[in-house]
């Protein structure tokens, strides 16, 4: 097996954990797991297209995309968002929490 289907497969997997937590977990698990997981699909789908990109630069970037979107929720971001949605609300987040950082940070 090449290094970009163990990504890929790696990735599927924890998409399958993040549906699981999106739909059937509450709490801690729902509000800080879901986003441990998501850098973790983030960081598998990139590697499974960029296989030989450096492991560093890519969790570097990973992190710097998930905290920019964090940061973004502290602002005026998701007032234009319909919401009403909870696709775009679980998506894009509603509101900035110190504890979503750390949680991007240890994916």
């Amino acid at each position: 097996m090449t290094r970009r289907a163990a990504y890929f497969l790696i990735a599927l997997l924890v998409l399958a954990v993040c549906f699981w937590i999106f739909f059937c977990s509450r709490g801690f698990i729902r509000n800080h797991g879901g986003d441990f997981c998501i850098v973790i699909l983030i960081y598998a789908a990139l590697k499974s297209v960029f296989c030989r990109m450096n492991p560093f630069l890519a969790g570097t970037g990973v992190f710097l995309f998930a905290a920019g979107i964090e940061f973004l929720q502290s602002g005026f971001i998701p007032a234009h968002f319909d919401s009403s949605s909870r696709l775009v609300a679980a998506t894009v987040g509603s509101t900035f929490d110190w504890g979503d950082l750390l949680a991007y940070f240890t994916g």
